[in-house]
């Protein structure tokens, strides 16, 4: 038996990405021959896998970006002591290795076989904005501390309107 669990090295690879934790990275480069279902690695080990491929404009910079949409498998993601297991504390532990140079770039593997993929590493001394998706929580945010909404106003995460 190959690779802990599977049958096959093939097997590995392909194994689906169960509780995956949606992430938005932004690329100012190209990102030519990339699709949804290509994994997500760090060191050349599958961690996840890309959901989307999209093209933004960006106003502030006056240019087109790429949007890429990915999963992160918690129990695979590469943090300091034990693995994440939760969506929050994938963020968390995302968002420290961000601050420490964590960086997503588009590898090509035409060498190997096969098209791009999402490889990340850690690059000391670049300056990146995380995005994760979702926001306010759950429930009612009328029903929420009126000061709490006040702060998440004016930290941008809602609106007047969609607090009240």
């Amino acid at each position: 038996m190959l690779c802990a669990g599977f049958v096959s090295a093939v097997s590995a690879e392909v194994a689906p990405i169960v509780d995956g934790v949606p992430f938005l990275i932004r690329f100012h480069s190209t990102v030519r021959g990339l699709t949804s279902g290509a994994p997500v690695e760090v060191q050349g080990i599958r961690i996840g896998e890309v959901t989307s491929v999209g093209v933004d404009y960006a106003p502030d910079a006056n240019s087109f970006v790429a949007s890429v949409g990915i999963v992160l498998q918690p129990s695979l993601f590469p943090a300091a002591g034990v693995h994440p297991r939760t969506a929050t504390e994938v963020y968390d532990a995302a968002d420290v290795l961000v601050r420490r140079g964590l960086r997503a770039e588009i590898s090509d593997t035409q060498l190997l076989g096969g098209n791009a993929i999402v490889t990340l590493d850690i690059q000391p001394g670049d300056e990146i904005v995380v995005q994760t998706p979702g926001g306010g929580g759950y429930g009612d945010p009328s029903k929420r501390d009126r000061d709490a909404r006040g702060r998440d106003r004016l930290n941008g995460l809602t609106t007047k309107e969609s607090s009240e």
